[in-house]
C-alpha cells in the first residue's frame, strides 16, 4: 500500500514541479507551495479526524490502481473537498487545473463539500467554476441543514432552485425527507423561508408524488405547511 501511494506522490511531484510537494510515510503529509498538510497528532486536527482523512484518501487511491495520474488527482480533489481541514489543498489542486466538475461514483467535489458542511471548500469550488447544479448540491445542503451553504448557492447565477436529486426531492421537499438531518425547528423554518424568498416552488412533487406542503402536514408541521402555501400565493404579504 505505502509503495503504491509513494509512487503516486512521486509522479505528482513531476506533474506539479512548480509546487514543493513532499510526502511523509508516517503522517501522510503534503507540502504545497510551502504550506504543509500533515495529518498527525502534533497538529491542531483532532486525532479521529486525522485518521478519517488518512483512511479516506489512502483507501480511495488504492482502490483505483488502474486509474491514470490525472484521474487520481481528480479523486484526490473529491476526497479533499469533503474535509474542511483541506481547503488549502483543494485550492492548490484547482490551481493546478484539476477539473472541479469531475465525476466520481455519481458525485462531484461540490457535492462532497455541501454534504460535509465545508463552507470554505464550497466557496473555493464555486470560484473555480464548479457547476452548482451537478449532483443537485442545493438539495444536499438543504437536507443537511447547512444554511450558510444554501444561501451561498442561491446567490449563484446558474443555480436551478427547483432541481431534483435521485429521490426526486427538491431543496424544499428534501427538508422533510427521511434523510434530512435538521434537528432544530428554527433552523428548518429559516431554511424554508430562505428557499421561498429565492423562488422555490412548494408544490413540486417528489417521486412519491408528495410536495413540500403535504410532507410538512404529514409530519404534523401544519404551521409550516400554511406558511409555504401562503407565501407562494402572497409572497409580498408574508
Amino acid at each position: 500500500m505505502k509503495k503504491h501511494v509513494l509512487f503516486f506522490i512521486m509522479i505528482i511531484k513531476v506533474m506539479l514541479a512548480s509546487y514543493a510537494m513532499d510526502f511523509d510515510e508516517d503522517c501522510f503529509g503534503f507540502a504545497i507551495s510551502g504550506k504543509s498538510y500533515f495529518y498527525d497528532n502534533h497538529k491542531q486536527l483532532k486525532e479521529n479526524t486525522i485518521g478519517r482523512i488518512r483512511r479516506d484518501v489512502i483507501n480511495a487511491l488504492n482502490n483505483e490502481k488502474d486509474a491514470t495520474i490525472e484521474e487520481k488527482m481528480k479523486l484526490l480533489l473529491h476526497e479533499a473537498s469533503y474535509h474542511a481541514e483541506c481547503n488549502d489543498l483543494v485550492k492548490e489542486l484547482l490551481k493546478s487545473n484539476i477539473d472541479p466538475n469531475s465525476e466520481y461514483l455519481f458525485g462531484y467535489p461540490l457535492n462532497n463539500a455541501c454534504s460535509s458542511g465545508s463552507f470554505e471548500n464550497v466557496k473555493i469550488l464555486l470560484k473555480y467554476k464548479a457547476n452548482p447544479n451537478l449532483g443537485s448540491s442545493l438539495v444536499i445542503a438543504s437536507k443537511k441543514g447547512h444554511l450558510e451553504i444554501v444561501q451561498l448557492l442561491l446567490k449563484h447565477k446558474m443555480i436551478n432552485i427547483d432541481i431534483k436529486d435521485a429521490f426526486g426531492d427538491t431543496a424544499l421537499t428534501g427538508i422533510f425527507s427521511q434523510y434530512a438531518e435538521i434537528k432544530i425547528e428554527n433552523a428548518r423554518k429559516a431554511l424554508i423561508l430562505m428557499l421561498l424568498q429565492a423562488g422555490a416552488n412548494p408544490f413540486i412533487k417528489n417521486t412519491n408524488k408528495q410536495d413540500a406542503i403535504s410532507l410538512a402536514k404529514k409530519k404534523g408541521l401544519n404551521e409550516i405547511a400554511e406558511l409555504m402555501k401562503n407565501f407562494w400565493r402572497f409572497p409580498k404579504g408574508i
